[in-house]
């Protein structure tokens, strides 16, 4: 029984991927599974070696429970309940995480964390960079692909980017409600010191 059930929350995850995501559809790109140790990062930040499916964990797990909400996570061959999975599907990266194409190819690791039945209602996607040279460039790109995107269903009502460490950044969109607790999850899981807010503001609906 335990099984049946936890199939059919899979297939309704990946169902409100089809049907309540970003309209554009495109697939091209590619990430490695393995974190690497990165000699270009750009000082200022206490650095976080933790790898992008550790760092939603923990903050998730800094969510308190009676905060909580139903969330999976990872790509289709990756879906796990009740935390984050790993993302390797160049496909999913734009779709339906926004991550634009041209950004796929710097990202070497990535996970994110859903609302189990509306991913509006809250995704985020956490990715480390080769080369952290490239994390605010990308992250602006990302901005950009969140804040031109037409919203089918589900909508959205804040995006959130913030840099972890040096080299790892995380893309949060969201009903307010749900942000908020994330949000303040990342500032129990993370010193100060090693997060930088690079956007927060509405999503415009159109």
């Amino acid at each position: 029984m335990k099984k049946l059930l936890a199939l059919i929350l899979a297939l309704v995850m990946m169902l409100t991927f089809v049907a309540c995501s970003e309209s554009k559809e495109e697939d091209k790109g590619s990430n490695n599974d393995k974190t690497e140790d990165n000699t270009d990062a750009p000082a200022g930040l206490k650095d976080v070696t933790d790898a992008p499916i550790d760092i939603l964990n923990n903050i998730w797990n800094k969510v308190p429970e009676d905060n909580r909400f139903f969330v999976g996570g990872g790509d289709a061959e990756n879906n796990v309940m009740g935390g984050a999975g790993l993302v390797k599907d160049p496909a999913a990266f734009q779709f339906p995480y926004m991550i634009p194409e041209s950004e796929v190819s710097k990202i070497d690791n990535a996970a994110s964390i859903m609302h189990g039945m509306i991913v509006n209602n809250f995704a985020a996607i956490a990715v480390h960079y080769a080369n952290a040279a490239d994390l605010e460039a990308s992250a602006k790109a990302i901005e950009e692909s969140y804040t031109s995107a037409h919203w089918d269903c589900g909508f959205p009502e804040r995006l959130y980017i913030v840099q972890i460490g040096n080299a790892n950044l995380i893309a949060i969109r969201g009903i307010n409600d749900a942000m908020g607790v994330f949000v303040d999850a990342i500032g129990q899981a993370y010193s100060a010191d090693s997060i930088k807010v690079l956007f927060d503001a509405p999503v415009a609906i159109g």
